[in-house]
């Protein structure tokens, strides 16, 4: 039986790891990644050995024919799997970006794009403009209140001395603006609705020099029924937040109950309204009241989206809970699992978990194919990254950041070439 695989995050890897425990048949596994190297979000030494039974490992290969590829990039459509494999896991994330649809929402960065930046991921896209445009704003204003808005938070406000032992993008950390004196944070939903952690605030409070600003007298009363760790939250933010600015050199300011409705730019400068809302019986409803917010940068960080990569499955629906897709092409057997599967949300645990499922449905299929024959053609890849070269380039990152942490290779065509 042949097996491919499309992405390589942990989802891809817990469900290769079932496959290999459980199969009582020798599956031919190949594994296609977008980046020409492996492990998604999340690296384990673990997935190190489970990558070594690969039949073939292929970096560096976009899937799906509603993808767009960059150069130096292998494309195929996913029916060209289809015609030399028996089943073919789609385990590659949510890798878009849920978008505000605003008047003026084209001088809005997604979180996607500006996290991409400064982690470095290898693309075609030119960010010169967006990081010579670091060197020289004051003021950054953050659409969401997750994770990923405190995480872009956090970046902008660290002394530049303390992100130089990281493999930050070079480029960006020299342009980072030492003039950036504030970030705003707004969200549509209250402070109790808040998606960070007293972890994530804390390592906010602990940077030198920066201050925690709200409003308190627009926080309503706590509701009745709130969890323990969602009143840490809310009383870590209360207590660390002050009403009004101090000698602190840099802030970090929270707007609660505020949804964006408009940006304008006039000459480098961005104007955003905002609807605000209040609390009635437990349930927010717009006020009426509008506010206009001054700022430099503004990013959007409201969630990621799942893509679709391919016409074959464009009208495909997942059968729940074991991530087996329904096609009109009766002769693909495709499945999903992690985020593309259920979205964008849980943590390695769930993602275990719910490979795990997907993986026990594709082996009860694929053993009533025992008695069909096999699909043997090889597909011809050109251009692509190996598993050994895909180690080859993660030990020559660590070379290069041996004074650092890690430095990541910038360009696409310079990863490939090593």
């Amino acid at each position: 039986m042949r097996l491919a695989v499309v992405g390589s995050g942990p989802a891809a890897f817990y469900c290769i790891q079932r496959l290999i425990k459980k199969a009582k048949f020798p599956i031919h596994i190949d594994m296609f990644e977008r980046h020409p190297l492996p492990f998604g979000l999340a690296c384990m030494s673990k997935f190190i050995e489970i990558g070594k039974s690969l039949k073939n490992f292929y970096g560096n290969v976009l899937i799906g024919d509603l993808r767009k590829p960059l150069s130096h990039q292998t494309h195929i459509p996913l029916k060209r799997l289809c015609e030399r494999y028996n089943s073919i896991l789609l385990a590659s994330g949510a890798t878009g970006a849920n978008k505000l649809h605003i008047h003026g929402s084209e001088h809005i960065v997604t979180s996607v794009d500006f996290v991409a930046l400064y982690n470095t991921e290898p693309n075609d896209k030119n960010n010169v403009e967006l990081i010579q445009k670091i060197s020289k704003i004051k003021h950054v204003t953050i659409i969401g209140n997750g994770n990923v808005a405190l995480d872009i938070a956090r970046m902008l406000l660290k002394p530049k001395s303390e992100l130089e032992n990281t493999d930050i993008n070079k480029g960006f950390l020299e342009n980072l603006s030492n003039s950036i004196n504030t970030v705003l944070i707004i969200g549509r939903k209250s402070i109790y609705d808040v998606q960070f952690t007293a972890k994530e605030i804390r390592e906010i409070t602990n940077i030198n020099d920066v201050q925690i600003k709200l409003n308190k007298r627009e926080i309503y009363p706590e509701p009745s029924v709130l969890s323990k760790s969602k009143k840490r939250v809310v009383d870590l933010l209360l207590s660390s937040a002050s009403d009004a600015s101090n000698i602190k050199k840099k802030t970090l300011e929270f707007k609660f109950m505020r949804v964006p409705k408009c940006v304008h730019k006039m000459n480098e400068h961005l104007t955003m309204s905002v609807g605000k809302y209040r609390n009635q019986n437990d349930i927010l409803v717009p006020s009426g009241e509008h506010e206009h917010i001054e700022t430099d940068l503004i990013i959007s960080s409201i969630g990621y989206a799942q893509e679709n990569i391919d016409t074959l499955i464009e009208n495909s629906k997942i059968t729940h809970p074991t991530g087996k897709l329904l096609t009109n092409d009766s002769h693909c057997m495709l499945y999903s699992a992690g985020w593309a599967k259920r979205g964008p949300s849980g943590v390695l645990a769930s993602t275990m978990m719910d490979a795990n499922i997907t993986a026990d449905a594709i082996l009860e299929d694929m053993d009533k194919q025992l008695d069909h024959e096999s699909k043997h053609d090889m597909l011809p890849i050109n251009n692509y990254v190996n598993w050994e070269s895909a180690i080859r380039i993660h030990r020559k990152e660590i070379e290069n950041g041996a004074k650092y942490s890690r430095s990541e290779i910038l360009s696409l065509a310079n990863t490939i070439n090593i």
